[in-house]
């Protein structure tokens, strides 16, 4: 599963928005800020899903399935 997949759709309509926002840059300042706000946005996204993938990995050690 990709990053991508991770974010909610709130979250990649921001990334759209922002992508848009950063295209349309008229400084370096402004290009940072959007840069800064999408890595934020995938920095939370990658969080969550490592928070997601370790709990399932302590369900597992604790309660293993039986198969």
């Amino acid at each position: 599963m990709s990053l991508f997949d991770n974010l909610l759709q709130e979250e990649k309509a921001k990334i759209h928005q922002l992508k848009e926002q950063l295209l349309n840059a008229l400084s370096p300042r402004e290009v940072r800020y959007y840069e800064d706000e999408i890595h934020s946005l995938l920095d939370r996204a990658e969080e969550r899903s490592l928070r997601s993938q370790r709990e399932h990995v302590k369900k597992e050690v604790l309660h293993p399935s039986v198969k």
